[in-house]
């Protein structure tokens, strides 16, 4: 079995390494993140029983080590198994390559922590206040998305609303709350928003970004 994460997706596929290792199962993991500041959990899974079996990618690492699903499948065949979590777009780079590797549609797992549907919404601006331009959120952009467009890069993570990485300082503006990290207290003070998910009830949203 072959277990792949990335970002925030390593929670679930963490409890399924111990599990594995208890069954004596053979299996390699990966995780896949930006940079080792935002990888979860390393540390247990450094003095983990499968801690040989481990392999961390970072996007900010040399290309040597970033995750390359041709050598990762290499070795598996039809009956061979991958299990897979993290944001919607990375599950579906990994599923395709194991299907292209040989593994049966059957044999891929995946597991999506899904947010609230951006399209059909309606648009909106974002200012950003530390460069001062205005963007126009689109119907089914997110504001990550407009922002990385734009040239501006966002600290992200599970893109799903879950974790909290991109939690960004609102300055003015009415957020529409779509993540689950924030509590309702949280939300009702309108100080921060999760811009991978979450959109604008008013016209513009000034962002201390």
């Amino acid at each position: 079995m072959v277990l792949v994460a990335g970002g925030i997706g390593v929670t679930p596929i963490l409890s399924m390494a111990y599990r594995l290792t208890a069954k004596g199962t053979d299996f390699a993991f990966h995780l896949c993140v930006r940079s080792r500041e935002r990888a979860a959990f390393v540390d247990e899974i450094s003095t983990s029983p499968f801690a040989a079996r481990f392999e961390l990618h970072l996007d900010d690492g040399g290309p040597q080590q970033r995750f390359n699903p041709d050598n990762a499948f290499a070795d598996l065949t039809q009956t061979s198994a991958v299990y897979v979590c993290g944001p919607r777009g990375f599950m579906e780079f990994v599923a395709g390559a194991a299907r292209r590797s040989g593994i049966r549609p059957e044999r891929i797992h995946t597991e999506s922590f899904v947010s609230a549907a951006v399209d059909g919404e309606e648009e909106f601006e974002v200012v950003t206040a530390r460069t001062g331009k205005v963007l126009l959120v689109r119907h089914n952009k997110s504001i990550a998305e407009t922002l990385e467009e734009a040239g501006i890069c966002p600290i992200l993570s599970c893109e799903q609303g879950i974790c909290g990485t991109c939690l960004t300082k609102v300055i003015s503006g009415e957020v529409d709350h779509r993540d689950t990290f924030q509590t309702n207290a949280e939300k009702i003070g309108n100080s921060m928003i999760a811009i991978c998910c979450s959109r604008a009830r008013s016209k513009q949203l000034v962002l201390d970004i």
